[in-house]
């Protein structure tokens, strides 16, 4: 791997949105649904800890408490070299952009952001390392997204030039509106990962599902 990659790969940070209210599932945060035996939120700390950012930062609001001491437990029982800290977003309730805006305060320093939601448990560690090859392979572009039988999904990443417009954007639409007003800065990844659309919304959703029956979860290359 050449040197100027390397760095891109070492400078992007993985904004984790773990903030949400889980209006739809009940009383129980979804978050903390297991799948396998492994909450997804777990499953998606464990991917992008296989993956080449070399920093997490979850964003929590909602059950911060709850949320927080799952993850310190879980980090407890793991031996990992990667730098994973937890911010609170006082401002969860305002939806999904006040995370971003959270998540970006605590790593402007970084050469790009890969936004990553803490309900898609089944997206693949190798399509998170093709997002940041693709990155520095198409330095015109500000965003990479993957795109999965022609369906644009999720994490997305944006570079530095751009973190002051995510940080005026509001809603809880997050950066889709502004993806789709800017889409001659995006460069989309074809994946073979379902998993890029695959989210968790209601008890429903977690009916006859495992990491087996869709790719993704917890993969390395």
């Amino acid at each position: 791997m050449c040197d100027t990659l390397m760095r891109m790969l070492q400078d992007t940070t993985a904004i984790l949105l773990a903030a949400g209210e889980s209006k739809r599932f009940g009383s129980n945060n979804k978050l903390l649904e297991p799948i396998d035996g492994k909450s997804i939120l777990h499953q998606c700390v464990i991917t992008l800890l296989h993956s080449n950012v070399q920093r997490i930062v979850v964003v929590t609001g909602h059950n911060h408490a709850l949320i927080k001491q799952s993850l310190e437990a879980f980090y407890s029982q793991n031996v990992y070299s990667k730098n994973l800290s937890i911010c609170f977003n006082s401002r969860y309730q305002h939806g999904q952009s006040s995370s971003i805006h959270t998540g970006i305060e605590h790593c402007k320093e970084s050469s790009a952001v890969l936004i990553c939601l803490a309900d898609m448990p089944h997206v693949q560690t190798t399509t998170i390392n093709s997002l940041l090859r693709s990155a520095q392979d198409n330095p015109q572009s500000t965003m990479v997204a993957p795109q999965f039988n022609n369906k644009r999904g999720n994490p997305v990443l944006f570079k530095r030039s751009v973190f002051g417009d995510l940080l005026s954007i509001n809603g809880d639409t997050g950066a889709k509106h502004y993806i789709d007003q800017h889409a001659e800065q995006l460069t989309l990844v074809q994946v073979d990962d379902a998993g890029i659309c695959r989210d968790y919304d209601t008890p429903g959703d977690f009916s006859n599902c495992t990491t087996a029956k869709l790719p993704g979860g917890i993969r390395e290359e």
